[in-house]
């Protein structure tokens, strides 16, 4: 794998975090909707949650460079604060984790595979940074259920998130969406 980026790398890149930073802000309104309704808003907020693992996901899988992951989260979070993201300045902190869980993941593998198995354990790592947050910040209103809902829902959700991001990144490769490093993505 050549670590040099091109300019179809960055462009990918910037595209990526760009749409899903302001998916990200967008769907930081619907993810307080269900967070509000009663009794059921801890776990179903968290069930909806997928959407904020999918771009460092698919950044790598459509990239395969080293910071692919690190860098598009990273837009990603600049993208939605200064879209109106309803958390503020705070959801960077968010964003500024996940993105550093995930490419420790694929650093983890070595950059060298894409397929289900690191996608996964990346995504589940941004479950667990999220689910973590869920619980600080929500255990004095929600007691035993900001104890287990949040994790059972948010492990669940990156189970929708990697082959989500797998199959949207097949269907952008035949776009010629995929980066400079990416000969064929077939059956991975």
């Amino acid at each position: 794998m050549k670590n040099k980026w091109v300019t179809k790398d960055i462009v990918t890149l910037a595209v990526i975090a760009v749409v899903f930073g302001l998916l990200g802000a967008g769907w930081g309104y619907i993810w307080n909707l269900a967070y509000a309704i009663p009794n059921i808003g801890a776990w179903f907020s968290s069930l909806i949650s997928f959407p904020w693992f999918i771009t460092p996901l698919l950044a790598f899988y459509l990239i395969r460079k080293p910071g692919a992951a690190l860098y598009s989260q990273l837009l990603a979070g600049v993208v939605a604060i200064l879209a109106g993201h309803p958390a503020g300045v705070v959801a960077f902190g968010w964003y500024v984790i996940q993105a550093v869980a995930v490419e420790v993941v694929f650093a983890i593998f070595r950059y060298k595979r894409w397929d289900m198995l690191p996608m996964l354990i990346a995504a589940e790592m941004c479950a667990l940074e999220y689910a973590w947050g869920l619980f600080y910040f929500q255990i004095y209103n929600y007691g035993f259920a900001a104890w287990f809902w949040p994790w059972i829902a948010m492990f669940a959700t990156a189970w929708m998130a990697a082959p989500l991001t797998i199959w949207l990144g097949k269907a952008l490769a035949k776009t010629g969406l995929a980066g400079s490093s990416v000969k064929e993505i077939g059956g991975d």
